[in-house]
């Protein structure tokens, strides 16, 4: 077993929710605030029917019956919601079970999880209105519930199309998006059609100095709980009684985070795969996981498109074509299509980013895989540079922004560059809330 800071077994139960898998975590050090990256161990049941003739599996299977265990897993109370296998590190050797005839494979690979928290501004889009407030989606996190005590300046207006108005006629409505601040995040194992999900609190970004210590109540929780139920019947009165899949809510999610241009995106894509001629004496599920490595380090190395961004995973394999041999070399030709997560920044975005050097005129931050963000000392009217062995910009109040320290800004541009296959932004600090989170 590898080993690291923090071991953890996912709950028994989870067994229940799909029987073909056993699972152990490791925590890595994690990516970027709510994003990080566990290890996981897994042990993914093949059954005997489909097994080839030979009694044989491919990778692919493999692979395919790891990433359908992922899903029905979701995610867990430690390590939130897992979003993309980014390495498969081994496959071990199958182990036939006796009694049934199906073969176990111990596999270890990395996930990219996201994990709510409490304190976050993020934004989500609206897909219930009520009397008693909004419930928004945002990623993976289809239950935030933004209360009509938590945006006071609000009024409900019942109407065929049900809406909150203000007194400067903004509207907050279904498929509206809005941004909001995380008051409390609590797990919900099971509750209606609810499973192994996050509930979480919202309040407005302009009412959050005055909410602060807020919490998840029993009242909100009661109201939310009404809600998901009704929201859930109404559900399955429209889908005749159809059970919508796991496969479903990821596509829907897909096209509501797409549309409303949150960094993170799911796309799919086709790929041409080489295989080198002196690998291909490999067979069945050595040449699988040959094709699977090569695509895994052509991704890393395509690095971020201009309209895409960064690469980040690939998180499904969609389809493997026929191999079509390059006669001056023997390499053997591959077309693939699989669905990856890409991350591009957009203008407007409120992110938080890590100093990673000082200059006279502004700071360089670090965010996710963007290395250069930059931060002018215009964009920050309060702050005064310092100089010295550790340079460093203060305000009156002693706030400082040195290196490694992080910070939260609005992102007023970007810029791509070709050459170097990478983003550049230019943010500022000039708005509420931003600036050294502590």
């Amino acid at each position: 077993m590898l080993k690291a800071s923090a071991y953890c077994q996912w709950p028994s139960g989870s067994m229940d929710l799909n029987k073909t898998s056993k699972w152990d975590s490791l925590d890595l050090n994690p990516i970027t605030g709510m994003f990080g990256e566990v290890e996981v161990c897994s042990t993914v049941r093949i059954i005997a029917e489909n097994l080839d003739r030979n009694g044989l599996v491919s990778q692919r299977s493999i692979v395919t019956h790891l990433l359908k265990d992922l899903l029905s897993m979701k995610a867990s109370k430690d390590h939130g919601y897992f979003l993309a296998v980014t390495n498969l590190k081994s496959i071990g050797k199958g182990e036939v079970v006796n009694k049934s005839g199906d073969v176990l494979f111990n596999v270890e690979f990395k996930c990219r999880t996201f994990m709510p928290m409490k304190g976050e501004i993020l934004q989500g889009v609206v897909h219930r209105t009520f009397r008693h407030g909004v419930l928004l989606r945002c990623g993976p996190v289809k239950y935030i519930f933004l209360s009509a005590r938590k945006m006071p300046n609000y009024q409900y207006t019942s109407e065929e199309n049900p809406v909150f108005l203000n007194d400067e006629l903004a509207r907050i409505e279904n498929n509206v998006l809005v941004r909001f601040s995380v008051l409390d995040v609590r797990w919900i194992e099971k509750m209606w059609d609810m499973r192994r999900d996050f509930m979480m609190l919202a309040s407005l970004v302009d009412g959050m100095q005055a909410l602060q210590g807020s919490i998840l109540d029993d009242m909100d929780v009661k109201v939310v709980e009404s809600v998901v139920g009704t929201h859930q019947c109404q559900l399955r009165s429209c889908e005749l009684g159809r059970e919508r899949t796991e496969e479903e809510n990821a596509s829907q999610l897909g096209e509501k985070t797409g549309k409303g241009k949150t960094m993170f995106l799911k796309v799919q894509l086709p790929w041409n795969v080489i295989i080198p001629a002196e690998n291909l004496d490999a067979k069945g599920l050595m040449l699988q996981r040959s094709i699977v490595v090569c695509l895994l380090d052509d991704f890393a190395k395509k690095r971020a498109t201009k309209d895409l961004g960064y690469y980040l995973a690939v998180s499904t394999l969609e389809s493997i074509g026929e191999g079509k041999v390059r006669q001056q070399t023997g390499d053997v030709l591959f077309p693939v299509v699989f669905s990856g997560i890409t991350f591009k920044i957009f203008k407007g975005e409120i992110l938080e980013g890590v100093v990673h050097k000082v200059l006279k005129h502004g700071v360089l931050l670090r965010c996710g895989p963007i290395e250069n963000i930059y931060l002018s000392s215009m964009k920050m009217l309060d702050y005064r540079y310092v100089p010295g062995e550790n340079p460093v910009f203060l305000n009156d109040k002693t706030s400082k922004i040195e290196k490694d320290v992080v910070v939260r800004f609005v992102v007023l541009g970007t810029k791509w560059l070709e050459a170097e296959r990478e983003f550049q932004a230019l943010v500022s600090l000039e708005g509420d809330y931003l600036g050294p989170v502590s």
